[in-house]
């Protein structure tokens, strides 16, 4: 009910369906009904007349016009369809994508970026200590980043994906 293209789409509906009733309106005849007072402009002194006026619309009627905005209202209708369809289809996805993440982040431990951060520091002190080589030191910085980069990408996808899903809904849902 938030997303601006689906909100786009419902106002083309009205829009054409207001384009058919116009043309139908266009197509029935305008009555006219008209008086006339002359007092000295004609051979009858203080002439009133009364006129009606009907236009016959034998051949045309604007049906042409009517047609056209019938086939225009039922192709918004479709498009309305198909936008709904559409929007259906992202909000689901990105709620299956969101609980995937979610799934993922939940699986990782807690303390996971600070106990790696300890083993860090406890491979450098060895390294100053020169209990390890500098290629062990490097094997081990090295997966160290490595961790962390797979893990800041985690916390970065179940972010995505909930700004996906807020997007795809068309209002903030999930402010996490």
């Amino acid at each position: 009910a938030n997303r601006p293209d689906l909100k786009e789409a419902q106002a083309q509906v009205t829009s054409n369906e207001a384009n058919l009733k116009l043309q139908k309106a266009t197509g029935v005849p305008d009555v006219m009904l008209q008086g006339v007072y002359d007092r000295n402009g004609s051979y009858i002194p203080n002439y009133n007349a009364a006129a009606i006026s009907i236009p016959i619309a034998i051949f045309n009627r604007n049906q042409g016009n009517i047609h056209a905005a019938k086939y225009q209202a039922d192709a918004a209708n479709q498009q309305l369809l198909q936008k709904q369809v559409s929007v259906q289809n992202d909000v689901f996805a990105s709620y299956q994508k969101m609980t995937e993440t979610e799934k993922l982040n939940s699986s990782l431990n807690t303390n996971f970026a600070t106990d790696f951060g300890l083993l860090l520091k406890g491979a450098q002190s060895n390294f100053e200590k020169k209990n390890l080589s500098l290629l062990e030191f490097v094997d081990l910085f090295e997966s160290y980043k490595e961790s962390m980069v797979q893990y800041n990408t985690i916390k970065a996808q179940r972010l995505t994906a909930f700004e996906e899903l807020n997007f795809n809904v068309g209002k903030d849902v999930f402010k996490k």
